[in-house]
């Protein structure tokens, strides 16, 4: 099983693994182990906590680390990009559109994609190359850029459409085409 992804907003089946324990354990008490219940919604993030409602308990806030995925099904990088820029409230600006690949500055780093482009060609062949930081969370960005904190998760994203690049910027800091 996987943790509970909070960038996830279907509707879906999770599971309860600890009730209780997690930094909001309140209503904890309405909760059973090892019980499959319906996500509703994310009702507040915030960098120590997300609280989470369920269709069984509605408006009633429980801490989404007392749950778990239940498989259903393999979610794409571009449905987890499309999910994330709208639970994180991110806007998402074209940068480039082009049959050649780019250098891409974001935030402080420097990225010479051509060195890249026998695997972004394999990957947006049918999804999105994400450029990022790799955390604890669900996403492995296909380029870690760096563990600071100026690199957003999903700093930027490459699509294929026809013979064309398409690169989006999806970050707080920004990033630039260099070579154009």
């Amino acid at each position: 099983m996987k943790k509970l992804n909070i960038f996830d907003n279907r509707k879906r089946k999770i599971l309860c693994c600890r009730p209780g324990e997690g930094i909001y354990p309140f209503n904890a008490d309405k909760l059973l182990k090892n019980k499959v219940y319906h996500f509703n919604k994310v009702i507040e993030m915030k960098p120590y906590l997300t609280l989470i409602e369920l269709k069984e308990f509605p408006k009633i806030p429980f801490d989404g680390s007392q749950f778990e995925e239940v498989p259903t099904y393999h979610r794409s990088q571009k449905e987890y990009v499309d999910d994330y820029v709208r639970t994180m409230k991110r806007q998402k600006k074209l940068l480039y559109k082009g049959k050649e690949l780019p250098n891409i500055r974001c935030s402080l780093f420097s990225v010479i994609l051509a060195r890249y482009k026998a695997d972004i060609e394999k990957v947006v062949a049918n999804d999105a190359f994400i450029i990022g930081r790799r955390t604890n969370d669900y996403l492995n960005p296909d380029l870690h850029v760096s563990h600071c904190n100026v690199i957003s998760r999903v700093h930027a994203y490459i699509v294929k459409k026809g013979d064309d690049f398409l690169i989006y910027d999806v970050s707080r800091n920004g990033s630039v085409i260099e070579n154009c």
